[in-house]
């Protein structure tokens, strides 16, 4: 019987079932590249009941419309961080929101994945869901009594 050491009990494959569709406040963990050649670009959830869950980003290079895509996607990334980097570990511990859907694959009805709709720098989510003063309506003012006027000499 082939025995297998394990180093660290905590180091293990993970949750790979996708998130609930929603907002995630997030940071960039890891940047890596696939065998593929594809960018996978990995998202923590930083709070609430799924923090440490992991939401991955795979950003195809196997066409000239694909890489396209994919530097748009990276783009709208670094502008939601604010930060400009062609070096993907550049953007590593920054944090923003992703909004995310769960999607269904087309070959296979029991594989669900995420997908990334939207991303979001912690400013404009944080002004975008800012409370709503709410101020009174300043107090009726009675208008000035009107005097009569009074009578023209002839």
């Amino acid at each position: 019987m082939p025995h297998i050491k394990i180093a660290d009990w905590n180091d293990t494959l993970g949750d790979y079932t996708p998130v609930p569709a929603g907002t995630y406040f997030v940071a960039i963990s890891d940047t890596s590249q696939d065998e593929k050649g594809r960018i996978i670009i990995d998202f923590t959830v930083l709070d609430g009941q799924l923090k440490g869950r992991i939401v991955k980003k795979f950003l195809n290079s196997n066409s000239e419309a694909a890489m396209q895509m994919t530097a748009k996607i990276w783009a709208t990334i670094c502008q939601a961080v604010g930060t400009l980097a062609e070096d993907t570990t550049k953007l590593h511990g920054k944090q923003l929101y992703i909004d995310v859907e769960v999607g269904q694959d087309a070959n296979d009805e029991n594989k669900k994945f995420n997908n990334i709709k939207k991303y979001v720098s912690v400013r404009d989510y944080q002004v975008a869901h800012a409370p709503q003063v709410q101020y009174a309506q300043p107090a009726q003012v009675n208008p000035a009594p009107q005097f009569a006027s009074a009578p023209q000499a002839q």
